[in-house]
């Protein structure tokens, strides 16, 4: 077993987003219990990262596809590490469908993995965590601008912003539950010319980066009178509320 004061559990937590949460969490002295699913090599890449400087992380793998599985992780993670204090659920499926030709099966897949994983996940962490414990659930900017090539994805997002509200008044005053809605987050290696295209729609004229979403899931994390909150990292996309 590998012990240590604050110890926080990220689901999707080997790459990208998920990746700069656990690298931040890893600089705040917490040792960090990063999830994958299928990244093995990536998640023990990051977990040599953390530890050749001078932090602590372990890694897990888990299908979160069941109910029986999410409750497995969280009972892993804690007989692991003793305890888990934080919990950030990240981990997610994105893929396009519209309202006229989705398909129920994959439809039912998002919503699962989206929604009601996360909220299974946070359940079972509720029953286990010391007093103090914190969730941050990671949602996206199309919960408030309707987006049609992605319908499954948004109202999975859209529900899992309604389970983070109830959720922070069932499980007050023990845990605290919030939200971080991110924008678009380029991939390193698009075209030097796009960004600033389609961060236009952007009042700030930016998109962020995966360390700002980072920073956001910090902060909520260790605000012990912040819950039920949700903060949009999107360079202000949220303010524009038309089909896109």
């Amino acid at each position: 077993m590998v012990e240590a004061q604050t110890v926080a559990l990220v689901t999707g937590g080997a790459v990208r987003i998920g990746a700069a949460i656990s690298l931040r969490l890893a600089r705040a002295d917490m040792l960090v219990v990063i999830h994958y699913r299928k990244s093995s090599s990536e998640a023990e890449a990051l977990r040599e990262e953390i530890v050749s400087a001078g932090g602590r992380a372990v890694t897990l793998q888990a299908d979160l596809h069941s109910a029986e599985a999410c409750a497995q992780l969280i009972q892993r993670a804690g007989a692991q590490c003793g305890h888990i204090n934080y919990l950030v659920n990240n981990a997610a499926v994105f893929r396009r469908d519209a309202v006229r030709d989705f398909s129920i099966a994959e439809a039912l897949e998002q919503v699962w993995l989206n929604a009601w994983a996360p909220l299974i996940l946070t359940r079972e962490f509720a029953h286990r965590c010391p007093p103090g414990g914190a969730v941050v659930n990671l949602l996206d900017r199309r919960i408030r601008r309707f987006d049609r090539a992605h319908f499954s994805y948004g109202v999975s997002k859209r529900l899992l912003e309604e389970f983070t509200y109830i959720c922070a008044l069932e499980y007050a005053p023990e845990i605290r539950i919030n939200a971080v809605a991110p924008g678009a987050v380029l991939p390193p290696r698009r075209p030097p010319e796009e960004p600033a295209v389609s961060a236009g729609a952007a009042p700030l004229g930016i998109h962020p980066s995966p360390e700002d979403i980072a920073d956001a899931v910090h902060f909520l994390l260790t605000r012990t009178a912040v819950t039920g909150q949700m903060i949009f990292v999107d360079g202000g996309q949220h303010l524009h509320g038309q089909i896109f």
